[in-house]
């Protein structure tokens, strides 16, 4: 209260300031989460291409066309096949779906 006993003049455009200083913050706020989260998959990608796709140690480096067409048929096999239970239900399904007659 001031000095006589009535309280202080309120400056409106003090709330309008404030209003807008509040906006922009969360319009900031925003932004740099998003921009955040942005860097971070950027980064990942950048370090999972570099260390493990193309990079010169990269595990696929030895992973030539040569290499693959040497391979004997059980190690590719081995390699790239399916596992037994979901080869073998594709299997079953497919004999199941040619055993029905067609409309």
């Amino acid at each position: 209260m001031g000095q006589s006993g009535r309280h202080p003049k309120r400056n409106p455009g003090k709330r309008k300031v404030e209003h807008l200083q509040e906006d922009t913050h969360d319009v900031l706020r925003a932004y740099y989460s998003l921009a955040l989260d942005r860097f971070i998959d950027r980064d990942f990608q950048l370090a999972v291409d570099r260390y493990l796709l193309t990079g010169p140690s990269s595990p696929l480096a030895s992973c030539t066309l040569e290499w693959v067409i040497n391979l004997e048929p059980q190690q590719l096999e081995q390699i790239v096949g399916e596992a037994r239970p979901p080869r073998d239900a594709a299997r079953s399904s497919q004999r199941r779906s040619t055993s029905f007659p067609r409309p």
